[in-house]
């Protein structure tokens, strides 16, 4: 970590690395007991250079700590709010104040200058019902030519959140797809298959593009039996 941190909350991103936001520098979970909160924005990559695998993203703009809360939207932010270090609600004359706001974070991945290797999913008969073990193929069209190895597919289960937990939070991907043999004309309408095998859910599916294959397209809706 390249801070000391408590009461954060970590989200699972569509292209494998782990946010970890909100918390506080020093102190404990509990009323009044957290200090020095924490406005750094963090990146895990779980993939990265061995002693570079935590990347600070940006500074955040309000102190959320006890309390505080963060969940992945389908279009790849990240919404945070609230935070409540006191047992009444507190507005005024307090240290750090009761927060009743919400923000979305956008993560690097949709920095404006990777807007051309964000993939389009064409056919919305892609958010269905998957059978478990089965095959399925999603058509989609992105704005640049790549390798068909640079491209993945992750579903994540998204998670009840409350006090820095994310119960049930999940992230599958499936990399060994199954290109079709004419090549990068996959990229160009033409689908790609991918074969189920995860537990019974329903998740936010994310077709993943890029040199580095990190940038999502915006997530579409399946359920898994």
């Amino acid at each position: 970590m390249p801070m000391g941190w408590v009461m954060g909350d970590m989200v699972l991103l569509p292209n494998g690395d782990v946010l970890i936001i909100n918390g506080a520098g020093l102190g404990t979970v509990g009323w009044e007991l957290g200090r020095d909160p924490v406005m750094a924005l963090v990146a895990y990559c779980p993939d990265g250079v061995l002693r570079l695998r935590f990347k600070i993203q940006e500074k955040a703009r309000i102190p959320r700590m006890y309390h505080s809360s963060a969940v992945l939207l389908r279009d790849g932010r990240v919404l945070v709010g609230a935070s409540n270090l006191h047992e009444l609600s507190s507005f005024t004359k307090v240290l750090f104040p009761n927060e009743l706001s919400l923000e979305a974070f956008s993560p690097q991945y949709l920095d404006p200058t990777q807007l051309g290797l964000r993939p389009v999913v064409l056919d919305r008969k892609s958010s269905s019902t998957l059978k478990y073990g089965s095959l399925f193929r999603i058509k989609f069209s992105i704005a640049r030519s790549l390798r068909p190895e640079s491209i993945k597919i992750t579903m994540i289960r998204l998670p009840f959140t409350t006090h820095s937990f994310s119960t049930s939070q999940r992230s599958h991907q499936y990399d060994a797809v199954n290109n079709h043999p004419d090549g990068l004309t996959v990229i160009s309408n033409r689908g790609k298959d991918a074969q189920v095998y995860t537990h019974s859910s329903t998740r936010l599916l994310y077709v993943i593009c890029g040199p580095s294959g990190d940038v999502p397209n915006e997530g579409i809706w399946v359920q898994l039996l």
